[in-house]
């Protein structure tokens, strides 16, 4: 984790942001899809396999998640 890297510390002061989108609805702007996986809801994000980013409102890196169709029985 760079959490604790000067260079981080800088970015967050000039407004970057983690994109929270675990648990959300799948937006495509903000996220790719890498899997899918079974679920009760389609179209929920389930796991984040690499972070996104925003700057200032806009969207710098799109999340890399995995998101959950529905269960066809």
């Amino acid at each position: 984790d760079y959490s604790g890297s000067q260079a981080l510390k800088v970015l967050k002061e000039e407004g970057l942001k983690e994109l929270e989108v675990k648990g959300k609805e799948y937006d495509p702007y903000t996220a790719e899809v890498i899997d899918m996986v079974e679920g009760e809801k389609a179209n929920q994000v389930v796991d984040v396999l690499r972070r996104g980013y925003e700057m200032n409102g806009k969207v710098i890196r799109v999340a890399q998640v995995k998101v959950s169709r529905k269960l066809e029985i």
